[in-house]
């Protein structure tokens, strides 16, 4: 480091502090303020799923009051039952009057309470069914028959065999003649029979000479439901290439729900949705042949043997082929059914198209980079725990959010599966979300909180036995929720400010996420946006909003569309970079020849003669071609350094990185132990904050060095901790302090003695117990407090020792093991809740020298009253014992409820009077171990120097 480095730094760091302390008490700072007061814009959605009918007025106001009370910005509201519900309650049909008016009444009080509200755009969660949608606009399939006859043979076409069908519909296609003791060519196929003129054509065909195939096609359903709604909002899927039939299925759900709205349409009611797609393959429509002929201009009659396994021509031929077919049906469905679907909700002022653009386990043919563009807000999602559901939707998604301009990228956020049911606390989600954030999530939405219609059961409706449990069911949901998603929408303030910073894009192919080294960023990028958004500037490829990147990386395919190949020449002729190896063949064989010889003279003209295997890059125009597309080698080869650098010690560190025009904005989390990690960022902005998103303090970042480009830092996290590193040109105005999560302690001292324990009453446990000691409420030798669940009271006398407020002095509380969150209150002053460790707090404010007097309130799990109630006579009727087959263990999860219990239609006592919890699913039996719960300490008071 120079010696104009070290003094640039000193005087920095002398401006940085006398500017700090001087600008305390000065105007307001958007930036600050919308970080520790954030909008409704950043703050977290939640599904809400209504089961099955089961939904009363008096569980709606529950619910979104208590909503609003912990910070949400508004649901997402489902209509769930068939295959993942068995309770029912009949009298609430879809559409029926009853429904229409809890629907409505829903969005009246989310107006009344200034929540948004969301819907799926139709019953269930996928895709596009209803009741209302006819066969003849379903979902269709091809299917045929064959029958082979020899030369000369007389075949009555009418009796060919019918191919199987759904008995609801079936239609005639198309009848082909094929030699099958030749090669099939193209020329040489017999139409027989079409669909348009099938009965005025010759009724009867005479086999010429050789051997033949006669094919009869025909269209049927493929029977694909909206299976996972109630069974009155159940129905056949909507043809997803046909735009006419999706014109039909509108009125028959989502445009009702329009009318229904009134003036909440476009204000309260902002959003319909398209969830993963789970409907199926769809390959066929009943225009797919005059489709075909207009999107790939030639005759697919001829080639249609192909879709059944056949050779036309020769493999390379039909891979063509079936190349076009996809290209048609990704067509098909990127417009008659995505850009449709929003072009429909877009005709209401107001309200936006959310779409999470990608299938789920049943087949995908569409581009999730192409499908993006349709929508007006993209949502990915992520799971809980170890599972690595979702998570693979991240990066698409995200992307695509940052190369269409968009601000916002949603994720459905923390889905849970049953083996984790009701045993995860803030804490234990903490680490899961931030690395979302890392990977370009800046909005969730919770999944799940089922509606709960009787609100003063506990822990209530569960949706099947999927999802992490959230809403007023969950123990923690207003003691330790506030704080956590108060959180959450701190960081998701900040992510959304600018753009996305990356230094690679990487071409899409099959939503296949590329890993880059460490201390690197990029984005995926869809042939669209690629072809309509980007343009080169100072040799980098710019969008219309400025982010940028360094170099292109193409993917690992043989095949490229013309279209695609052409943009590439023309960015690499104006100064771009471009990585990977030459695609081999033209993608489908609509083109034509003239076509090839194109494909052929760009290929030549980027990447040299086939035959010229010895450069590893080549100059072409103003731009660079460069042979490998390994993203290593391509920073190195363009001398890009990382845009952060993490020290020893950092391994488990993750971020992510934005810019506005004033800011760097650095996201970093810490995924596994507490560790004091070196930072180097390609930053040399004048001032440097640490932005604390639990707590919303900002602070100065202390001791850094500049040293020419680039900035170094040393940042001490907290297992699973995380903090906002922002560069900004000025320092931040507005009230701040110093924080005091890493000062210096001058003494300890424990607290010892007795502690008073307090707990609700109605729970089957003692009102008060005093404890000698902190220990776990599992290891009580009471039985209701050993099984007990929810907020209980600790409370004792505090003595604080003389000199332990001296000047210039703090004084922290640390209650050491806390299992799972816990509220101070000290001589009558409330401090919020602490959701995660370490459960320390500066208490200087309400304490003082001598006696004080001290509560705090700990919140626990669920499971241990559910194992407790397990021992008590059953007065529910329940289903046989459900494994859950999606791991290898193939564990007992068990058993879902079979009906609403009398004693709760009826308001009777419940039979089994010592029973404490109900819920809709039994997790637990009585022999399970009991979790650790209450606080654990040990409890010190603590003299800092700040």
């Amino acid at each position: 480091m120079s010696r104009f480095a070290i003094g640039r730094n000193a005087w920095f760091a002398l401006l940085f502090f006398a500017t700090w302390r001087l600008t305390l008490g000065a105007t307001s700072d958007p930036l600050v303020e919308g970080f520790r007061q954030p909008p409704e814009s950043a703050r977290p959605l939640v599904f809400w799923q209504w089961m099955n009918g089961c939904v009363t007025k008096e569980g709606i106001t529950s619910d979104l009051e208590s909503f609003q009370r912990v910070g949400l910005g508004g649901v997402q509201n489902f209509l769930v039952g068939g295959s993942e519900a068995t309770v029912t309650d009949p009298e609430v049909q879809v559409l029926n009057p009853r429904w229409r008016e809890l629907m409505r009444f829903a969005m009246d009080e989310c107006a009344r309470l200034g929540l948004s509200f969301g819907t799926h755009n139709c019953p269930g969660w996928s895709a596009s069914g209803s009741p209302g949608v006819t066969p003849a606009d379903a979902m269709k399939k091809l299917v045929w028959t064959t029958t082979d006859v020899e030369a000369g043979a007389q075949v009555e076409l009418k009796s060919l065999p019918a191919p199987a069908a759904d008995a609801r519909y079936y239609r005639d296609v198309l009848a082909l003649a094929v030699r099958t003791d030749t090669p099939i060519r193209p020329d040489e196929v017999q139409v027989l029979l079409d669909a348009e003129s099938l009965d005025s054509r010759v009724s009867n065909w005479t086999a010429p000479a050789g051997r033949w195939r006669i094919y009869r096609f025909g269209e049927t359903l493929t029977g694909s439901i909206n299976g996972t709604a109630p069974l009155s909002g159940q129905g056949l899927e909507v043809d997803k290439l046909n735009r006419d039939a999706l014109d039909r299925f509108w009125p028959t759900f989502p445009g009702q729900l329009v009318t229904l709205a009134g003036d909440h349409a476009g204000h309260t009611f902002k959003r319909l949705e398209l969830d993963s797609y789970e409907a199926g393959v769809q390959e066929w429509t009943t225009d797919a042949l005059r489709e075909f002929k207009s999107r790939c201009g030639y005759d697919a009659r001829p080639w249609l043997t192909v879709l059944t396994g056949e050779t036309v021509m020769d493999a390379e031929s039909s891979r063509r082929f079936r190349e076009d077919w996809r290209f048609m049906v990704e067509r098909l469905l990127t417009e008659n059914y995505f850009g449709r679907l929003g072009d429909l909700i877009r005709r209401n002022p107001g309200m936006e198209f959310l779409l999470e653009p990608y299938a789920t386990g049943k087949g995908e043919l569409f581009s999730t980079s192409e499908v993006s563009a349709k929508a007006d807000q993209l949502m990915c999602e992520f799971w809980w725990g170890p599972t690595t559901w979702g998570w693979d939707s991240i990066k698409p998604v995200a992307s695509a959010v940052h190369t269409l301009g968009r601000r916002v990228a949603l994720a459905e956020a923390f889905t849970g599966q049953p083996q984790y049911a009701w045993r995860v606390a803030p804490f234990d989600l903490k680490a899961t979300g931030d690395r979302a954030f890392a990977k370009g999530v800046n909005r969730v939405v919770l999944h799940a909180a089922a509606h709960q219609p009787w609100p003063q059961l506990k822990p209530g409706m569960t949706m099947g036995w999927w999802g992490t449990q959230f809403g007023p069911g969950q123990t923690w949901w207003e003691h330790g929720g506030p704080e956590w998603i108060t959180y959450l929408a701190r960081c998701q303030f900040l992510l959304q400010q600018g753009i996305f910073v990356g230094d690679l894009a990487f071409l899409a192919h099959e939503r296949i996420t590329p890993t880059l080294p460490t201390g690197y960023d990029g984005d995926t990028l869809g042939e669209s946006a690629l072809i309509e958004r980007i343009e080169v500037r100072d040799h980098r490829l710019v969008l219309p909003d400025g982010l940028s990147y360094r170099a292109l990386i193409l993917p690992e395919q043989p095949e490229m569309r013309l279209q695609v190949l052409e943009k590439l020449a023309t960015l690499v002729e104006q100064g771009a970079v471009i990585a990977g190896p030459r695609p081999e063949r033209l993608h489908g064989q609509r083109e034509g020849p003239s076509g090839d010889e194109r494909f052929q003279k760009l290929t030549d003209y980027l990447w040299g003669p086939r035959e010229d295997l010895a450069w590893t890059e080549r100059r072409v125009g103003l731009g660079r071609v460069l042979r490998d597309r390994d993203p290593q080698k391509v920073l190195s080869i363009l001398q890009i350094v990382p845009d952060v650098e993490i020290g020893p010690g950092g391994t488990d560190v993750l971020w992510t990185h934005r810019r506005t025009p004033q800011e760097d904005i650095y996201f970093i989390s810490n995924q596994g132990a507490a560790a004091t990690v070196n930072f180097v960022f390609q930053n040399i902005s004048p001032i440097m904050e640490i932005w604390h998103p639990d707590t919303g303090l900002v602070e100065p970042a202390g001791q850094f060095t500049l040293e020419e480009n680039r900035t170094r830092v040393q940042l001490t996290l907290d297992r699973a901790g995380s903090c906002f590193v922002v560069f900004r040109q000025a320092p931040t105005q507005g009230r701040s302090e110093l924080s005091l999560a890493h000062s210096q302690v001058l003494s300890r001292v424990e607290v010892q003695g007795e502690w008073q324990l307090k707990l609700p009453l109605n729970v089957d446990a003692p009102s008060h117990v005093t404890l000698a000691k902190l220990v776990s409420w599992s290891e009580y030798a009471d039985e209701g407090v050993r099984h007990f669940s929810g907020t209980a009271i600790y409370s004792r006398p505090l003595d604080l020792s003389v000199g332990m407020l001296a000047k210039g002095r703090r004084v922290m509380l640390d209650l050491g093991n806390v299992q799972h969150v816990a509220e101070v209150r000290l001589n009558g002053v409330k401090y919020p809740a602490l959701w995660k460790p370490p459960y320390r707090i500066d208490v200087t404010a309400a304490i003082h020298e001598g006696g004080n007097e001290l509560e705090i309130l700990v919140t626990n799990l669920w499971p241990n009253r559910l194992i407790g109630d397990a021992h008590e006579p059953e007065d529910t009727e329940w289903g046989a014992p459900q494994r859950f087959k999606y791991v290898e263990s193939n564990p007992l999860i068990g058993r879902p409820l079979l009906k609403i219990p009398d004693w709760i239609t009826r308001g009777t006592p419940r039979p089994s009077s010592k029973r404490v919890t109900f819920g809709t699913y039994d997790f637990f039996r009585g022999d399970e171990p009991l979790l650790p719960s209450g606080l654990l300490g040990p409890v010190v008071l603590e003299s800092v120097n700040p």
